[in-house]
């Protein structure tokens, strides 16, 4: 890369590029019908839902035709909304604008470009961590991560998740956390844009507290109004759905209901799907099932979520999406029991293999370049404790909630931030080198 720092900046323009390349051309030979007629999961309850609550109904049921027969007939009851609505309410709307084969591609168009714009939250960033540098490897790693370019597709909230908490992420960064005196506009859409995130999904509810806390932290106390000020907006954009289910249903919910849910599920093996939750929990409430649970075999229940959080940090999230055969499984039979050229092999043909290893090596080169930069990035800790403070609250909240790899899917983009301290050290210093050659 050249030395200019005006020059470097002309890199993030093909940078930005390649990424809603690779995105877009993750889409192509894709049919959009396949997410109504192949996926029985949480895609096709996303869109059916979002379909039902953008019906202008309370109630009623949701029957799609696709090629001319009908592959679904969901009933949906607003008033007991279990998750978060803002997705719902978005791929809904898409869905009734363009109708449901437009639709699909319409989210995955949003989806491109939210996934794009985060690699700009990274460069911008990565540029107030350390150096230009930073930035730019930054963006370069989110660009082409497979597992973020491939999450376009996905009709799930983690792109969407993704986007805003990043996007207050970056806006903290930028103009707050080294700033003389932060702008009250400026905290007031902080707050919001965490809002948002948290109406997309509810796991970061306790976030922009953490936020509060850190502005207390690196104004020591001076800045306790705008503290204030930043919940207050994140209180008024998350307290918009709590007012929507007082008003019409008469209904109490802070985001979502499902915490004690999730807490329950953390705390047992037994859970499953819907139906199956609702028979176990018959006679009780998931609140008294997990404390019985807990309480039950506290040790058990330790180590269950040690185990649990673990295995969801060592498998990439996007390598259970693709399917076939576990990369990770194959090669620790190959290492237990074979260790043979021919079993090596087999290993080698195994599915997906090269898009499963190059997930891997993303997926932990940030986690331990991220680490590192932890630590070289101490004296710059107004924005790097913003980072790692990110990853250390997700990772807290499902030591207690239950814990799937694409969960922590959102940790890799705050650990290549990170991770772009060492590179563009070590860049730097490759730099230095050949030029005394």
């Amino acid at each position: 890369m050249p030395t200019n720092a005006r020059t470097y900046s002309r890199w993030v323009w093909p940078i930005l590029a390649l990424a809603l390349a690779l995105r877009l051309l993750t889409l192509l030979g894709m049919d959009p019908l396949d997410m109504y007629l192949s996926d029985g999961g949480d895609r096709i309850w996303f869109l059916l839902t979002g379909l039902g609550l953008t019906s202008n109904k309370d109630l009623g049921q949701i029957t799609l035709v696709v090629h001319g027969q009908v592959t679904m007939i969901l009933p949906f009851l607003t008033g007991s909304l279990p998750t978060p609505p803002l997705y719902l309410y978005i791929i809904g709307w898409l869905q009734r604008l363009f109708g449901p084969e437009m639709g699909i591609v319409a989210i995955w168009l949003m989806q491109t470009l939210m996934g794009t714009a985060v690699c700009w939250f990274g460069y911008r960033v990565g540029r107030k961590l350390h150096s230009e540098a930073a930035g730019l490897i930054t963006a370069l790693a989110l660009a082409v991560h497979p597992e973020f370019v491939r999450e376009a597709a996905n009709v799930l909230t983690e792109s969407t998740y993704i986007f805003f908490i990043y996007a207050g992420i970056w806006l903290y960064v930028e103009y707050v956390a080294q700033a003389e005196r932060p702008r009250w506009r400026m905290i007031a859409l902080i707050g919001a844009v965490f809002g948002l995130a948290t109406l997309t999904r509810a796991v970061p509810l306790l976030f922009p507290v953490g936020i509060g806390l850190h502005l207390l932290w690196i104004s020591r106390g001076r800045w306790w109004h705008f503290a204030l000020g930043l919940l207050v907006a994140y209180g008024l954009m998350i307290g918009t759905w709590t007012a929507h289910n007082l008003l019409l249903y008469d209904r109490f919910v802070i985001v979502t209901n499902q915490f004690t849910p999730a807490l329950w599920r953390g705390a047992v093996t037994t859970d499953g799907a819907p139906d199956e939750n609702d028979a176990q929990l018959a006679g009780t409430t998931p609140g008294e099932a997990a404390v019985e649970a807990i309480t039950g075999d506290i040790g058990g229940y330790v180590a269950m979520r040690i185990k649990e959080l673990g295995s969801s940090y060592l498998i990439p999230a996007g390598t259970t999406t693709l399917g076939g055969e576990s990369l990770r499984a194959l090669v620790l039979d190959w290492l237990r029991e074979d260790r043979s050229l021919e079993g090596l092999g087999r290993v080698f043909s195994g599915d997906d293999f090269w898009l499963k290893s190059l997930m891997y090596l993303f997926h932990f080169g940030g986690i331990g370049l991220g680490l590192l930069g932890m630590i070289l990035a101490r004296r710059n800790w107004q924005i790097m404790t913003v980072l790692a403070g990110f990853i250390l609250y997700t990772t807290l909240v499902h030591s207690v909630l239950i814990a799937i790899p694409r969960y922590i899917f959102p940790t890799q983009m705050a650990f290549w931030m990170l991770a772009s301290v060492p590179l563009a050290m070590l860049w730097g210093w490759l730099r230095r080198r050949s030029s005394r050659v």
